[in-house]
């Protein structure tokens, strides 16, 4: 009987069938050191669930957070480099079949002797 009273207060959430009338009177007759562990014991599983809360929501956060960076790198719009040089980093249009293609390819003329 003890045995569980104590598994009760130390933070066993299985064993619910004690009473807390019985409670309270085990916990007049016990230690004041071991009744101060059990409300330590509390406390830290309170803080530990507020903390596991706080870094699921972290977690979300960073993913979110990800994507958002993703998708800023691939806009062109905030390329450092092609805002502040945009003559060197001009854009590729591609060639469709009714543009007109110029070739200026140097041809090798032979000097006259």
């Amino acid at each position: 009987m003890n045995d569980n009273i104590l598994q009760l207060i130390a933070g066993n959430k299985h064993e619910t069938h004690i009473k807390e009338s019985a409670l309270n009177k085990v916990l007049e007759q016990m230690h004041p050191s071991l009744r101060e562990m059990a409300k330590q014991n509390q406390v830290m599983l309170s803080e530990i669930e507020y903390h596991e809360e706080q870094i699921t929501q972290l977690q979300r956060d960073n993913d979110g957070l990800q994507t958002e960076v993703e998708e800023l790198l691939a806009h062109p719009k905030t390329n450092v480099r092609m805002q502040l040089f945009p003559e060197l980093f001009k854009y590729n249009t591609k060639c469709t079949p009714d543009m007109d293609v110029v070739l200026d390819i140097p041809t090798m003329e032979t000097l006259p002797i």
